[in-house]
């Protein structure tokens, strides 16, 4: 994804990009409600969602495989958009770990992003593994 563009704090970690299948301003790129997607795969996972500590804690106990075996709700391709992890925009905090502190547009708009050599392209039979859930 070309999220990685608009990185807050662009430090070289690439000097040119090959972009396939989807851009930063792609209308499903972007989750407006992180939390209420952390909550929602918390519950499913029988984790407490009083507090966000015992959350984490939660969550951070369970086996990968517990994890995975939940998540594979995303290749149904009649899935909720909530079941799929894109980038979501975080507060800033300058402790350099925020990665998308504004709206992709926004950036691009303001030409805040790293200024760097961009090949992009598609592939003929994109999206193909979602619609193959359709008809088998």
């Amino acid at each position: 994804m070309t999220s990685h563009f608009y990185y807050v704090f662009p430090i070289g970690l690439f000097h040119k990009v090959i972009a396939q299948s989807g851009l930063a301003l792609n209308p499903w790129s972007i989750y407006k409600s992180p939390k209420e997607q952390a909550l929602r795969y918390a519950e499913k996972l029988n984790c407490t969602t009083a507090n966000s500590k015992s959350m984490v804690n939660c969550l951070k106990s369970l086996p990968l495989s517990e994890i995975m075996e939940m998540h594979t709700e995303t290749a149904d391709p009649l899935r909720e958009v909530i079941s799929v992890f894109v980038p979501t925009i975080e507060k800033y905090i300058p402790d350099g770990k925020t990665f998308l502190a504004e709206d992709p547009k926004v950036l691009l708009e303001n030409g805040m992003f790293t200024k760097v050599p961009l090949l992009t392209g598609v592939d003929s039979e994109e999206g193909l593994i979602n619609s193959a859930g359709l008809y088998i």
